[in-house]
C-alpha cells in the first residue's frame, strides 16, 4: 500500500499490532482524544462497538493500563493513502476525513511529489 510515511512510534507499533484495518478503525473511533486501555474492555463498551472484540483485546494485550493518544495527524494522512488507493475522489475522502477538499488533493500532491524526489537522490 501506498501510504503515508509514520513519523510516530506510536503509530508505527499500533499498526504493527492491529494491522492496517485495526489502526484504521481506531482512528476513526477515537481521533486525537485520550483513551484509557484497561486489562479488559467491558461488554458494550464504546470502542468494542466501534473497533470490534478482536482489535480491542489486541489494545488490552499491548497496552493495559496505559494512556493512549493518537495522533491524528499522522492517523488522517494515513487514512488519506488508504481511501485513494481504495479508489475515492478527493471529495469522498474529504467527506470521509470530514476535512477540506484543498486539504485532500495538497496532501495528496505533497505525497507524490515526495515519492517522485527519491528518484533522483
Amino acid at each position: 500500500m501506498g501510504q503515508a510515511q509514520v513519523s510516530s512510534p506510536l503509530v508505527s507499533e499500533l499498526i504493527e499490532v492491529l494491522g492496517e484495518d485495526g489502526y484504521f478503525e481506531l482512528g476513526r473511533a477515537m481521533g486525537g482524544g485520550l483513551l484509557y486501555v484497561p486489562r479488559q474492555f467491558p461488554d458494550g463498551h464504546w470502542l468494542v462497538r466501534a473497533v470490534g472484540t478482536q482489535v480491542a483485546s489486541l489494545l488490552c494485550e499491548y497496552w493495559n493500563g496505559v494512556y493512549l493518544v493518537l495522533p491524528v495527524q499522522d492517523w488522517r494522512r494515513f487514512a488519506l493513502a488508504r481511501l485513494a488507493n481504495l479508489g475515492l475522489s478527493g471529495d469522498e475522502i474529504a467527506r470521509e476525513l470530514r476535512v477540506s477538499r484543498s486539504w485532500v488533493y495538497e496532501t495528496l500532491a505533497a505525497r507524490h511529489d515526495a515519492r517522485q524526489s527519491r528518484l533522483f537522490d
